[in-house]
């Protein structure tokens, strides 16, 4: 029987440090009785390591009062840890939560009659709140400050009302601009990306509040205006252009610093898309691994735990390796392999088939390395992981299956070639892909099964090759089988034709 597993989901999220202050704070906030009943679920919960299974708990306390009653249990235990998570230090909470808890103990104050304790946690969310421009938090805290003003203090009271006024306008002013964009991006789901699109956004830029961001608010503004000429750039193929707009993006994160540490995941996220764009439409694998480097660097200050953060990483991992690969430095390509060798196993349900994907990647690479042995490992992974019931694209198993196929040939395994083909087959018929290339190579891979001589292979690479050449823009998922045939009809490495890919 499935169950919830958000609980699952968020006892698993915390470290060592935060486990053991939430078992600190349960003591404090429950009876002795429930106290031990939370901590004996906490732990079993924290036990189940793949995912949550509420049957097991049930079976592990059938004897006990407390499994009658585990779903109230469960919204204790939830509730619970949320507390304890708020009461953390400052160090390891985000900026807008601790302004939110100044807040929050600055309202319980007033609900006591104490005001002057109030007005000190109100000053320094207030502070806070203004260092970091966050507009929304700073009208929060001024309509306090603008209740607690003593009712004869009429300059105060003006000041906070008209500052109050001006942040509203302000705030009024992003919304006007979130419409606008709106109806930019409506276009473009609309009408495509035409003219239509381009005369919408360029209507957008000349707006003088567009300018010059002073707040977080407007910075916002101003980064998704230029993601919207980033993506219409792309759109047209302009990838030039679009490549100006990406650096202008990272500009204006670097001028506002203070964005970086509200919302480190976008910042990362924007200096990844902007190295693969380097690298993959421009050929510029420095210039990409430079700010590939500046996002790993930012990542492994954050917390491990955090949701975004292994897909990042692989997004890193990934396009660093693909860089090394076409720089040609492999010693650092061996050192990012090592390190995919080494979270094999261990990478989370969620982003198990995206570091699946990336390790498809590396195959190719070790395959053009003439690293057949390596490359076989890593396919066989992959292929296995799938049939464990791990969701994956399916052209990644289908291309994985075609290139183990592959290498078993050139390897002149050629008792292993039946198999491979059989598995292929039933996986492509099984999962209803079979387009009319992906019957070309099913029909290839039949006919070299059965005949190893020269002549007729040569013949066979030639009438596929020639088959196939339709399908390029088109079937981006089978370009490495591509690039096979083409090395071998012209007597050339599969390494010099990959690695000439990226400087078309």
């Amino acid at each position: 029987m499935k169950h919830n597993n958000h609980l699952h989901q968020l006892i698993k999220s915390l470290n060592k440090s935060e486990k053991r202050h939430y078992k600190i704070v349960a003591n404090l906030y429950s009876t002795k009785n429930e106290h031990s009943q939370l901590v004996q679920l906490f732990d079993a919960i924290n036990a189940q390591e793949e995912e949550y299974n509420e049957d097991k708990i049930l079976r592990k306390f059938k004897d006990e009062l407390f499994a009658q009653h585990l779903p109230s249990l469960k919204a204790k235990l939830e509730e619970q840890i949320l507390e304890s998570l708020e009461s953390t230090t400052p160090a390891n909470i985000s900026i807008e939560m601790q302004i939110r808890r100044w807040l929050n103990q600055c309202e319980i104050f007033l609900t006591k009659g104490l005001i002057q304790q109030a007005q000190i946690r109100l000053q320094k969310a207030k502070q806070k709140a203004e260092k970091y421009e966050h507009i929304k938090l700073l009208l929060h805290t001024l309509a306090i400050e603008l209740r607690i003003t003593a009712s004869n203090e009429f300059e105060k009271q003006r000041e906070l009302a008209q500052r109050i006024q001006s942040l509203s306008l302000l705030l009024s002013s992003f919304i006007d601009y979130f419409l606008d964009a709106q109806e930019v991006a409506k276009c473009v789901h609309q009408w495509g990306q035409g003219a239509e699109y381009k005369a919408l956004l360029a209507t957008l830029i000349p707006l003088e509040r567009y300018q010059n961001p002073p707040t977080q608010m407007l910075f916002h503004t101003q980064r998704y205006i230029i993601n919207l000429h980033i993506n219409y750039n792309i759109s047209i193929q302009n990838i030039a252009v679009a490549a100006k707009y990406s650096e202008q993006l990272i500009t204006l994160w670097d001028e506002y610093k203070w964005f970086k540490k509200l919302n480190p995941s976008s910042y990362i996220g924007n200096c990844i898309s902007y190295a693969n764009l380097l690298s993959t439409h421009l050929a510029n694998f420095e210039e990409s691994n430079r700010y590939l480097s500046c996002a790993e660097e930012l990542l492994n200050q954050q917390n491990s735990k955090l949701d975004w953060y292994e897909r990042r990483q692989y997004n890193i991992w990934g396009q660093q390796q693909s860089n090394y690969f076409y720089l040609q430095k492999w010693q650092n390509f061996n050192d990012l392999l090592a390190k995919f060798t080494a979270y094999r196993g261990q990478e989370s349900e969620p982003f198990k088939s995206l570091f699946l994907s990336f390790c498809f990647d590396s195959t190719l690479q070790l395959y053009a390395l003439n690293r057949h042995n390596e490359a076989v490992d890593w396919l066989q992974y992959i292929i296995n992981q799938r049939e464990k019931g791990i969701l994956l694209r399916a052209n990644v198993i289908e291309s994985s299956y075609v290139l183990l196929f592959i290498i078993y040939f050139e390897q002149k395994q050629f008792e292993l070639l039946e198999h491979t083909f059989q598995a292929a087959y039933r996986f492509f018929y099984k999962n209803g892909h079979v387009q009319h290339i992906e019957g070309l190579i099913l029909s290839f891979m039949r006919k070299i099964i059965k005949e190893f001589y020269y002549i007729k292979l040569n013949n066979y690479y030639q009438e596929l090759w020639e088959k196939t050449e339709l399908f390029d823009d088109t079937q981006d998922s089978y370009v490495f089988f591509k690039i096979w045939l083409k090395s071998k009809i012209n007597k050339q490495s599969f390494l010099s034709l990959y690695l000439a890919i990226k400087q078309q």
